[in-house]
């Protein structure tokens, strides 16, 4: 029985590239039985993604915030009006869909750079609705605007470095360059080696 017709040389294979998947680390690791001189490579997408997550999950008001802004003004036009009156020139709170990497990010900067009209808003607004009663409980919050400095000040690249990673005429060279430091490249490997 013949598995491939022309068989590849195990000295011939020299890099894995892959997710952050827990499955496909540990088959890069079993592989290197047959490829002693494979190298496994996480996607820096992924890895960057992961780290995103990880910021997600350790800023729970923003992340409340971030999850319910834009859910305030959907199917309410009248509450969009008044938005747009309170804060003229200002684009409603982005949407943070979790399965677009970055999004929540962009989100979480957004609010950042707009707290003061967003807060005046949404705070001016009648709690009608549950989304806008947990927007007006996220922003009364003491730490909240501390911590979208926060996220500002030290993860603003993040979200710029996924979507240029994501681009595929993005070359190897102009990857590296994307001004992220060496201690979030740290980060991100840390947390795909779990």
């Amino acid at each position: 029985m013949i598995v491939a017709p022309n068989p590849v040389k195990s000295e011939n294979v020299k890099l894995m590239l892959s997710d952050a998947a827990a499955y496909m680390i540990k088959a890069g690791k079993a592989l290197l039985v047959f490829y002693p001189e494979l190298i496994y490579f996480t996607c820096m997408a992924h890895a960057l993604n992961r780290l995103a997550e990880l910021v997600r999950a350790e800023y729970p008001s923003v992340n409340n915030l971030v999850n319910n802004g834009k859910n305030v003004f959907l199917k309410a036009p009248l509450r969009v009006e008044f938005y747009k009156e309170m804060a003229p020139g200002l684009p409603l709170p982005p949407e943070a869909v979790i399965t677009r990497w970055g999004t929540w990010l962009n989100a979480a900067l957004f609010y950042a750079d707009n707290f003061v009209k967003i807060k005046e808003s949404f705070l001016s607004l009648d709690a009608d609705s549950i989304a806008l009663r947990s927007c007006k409980e996220s922003i009364l919050e003491s730490n909240i605007f501390e911590d979208l400095a926060f996220i500002k000040a030290h993860f603003f690249m993040l979200a710029k470095a996924i979507t240029e990673l994501e681009t595929a005429q993005l070359s190897l060279n102009d990857s590296l360059k994307l001004g992220l430091n060496e201690k979030v490249f740290y980060l991100a490997i840390l947390d795909t080696n779990k």
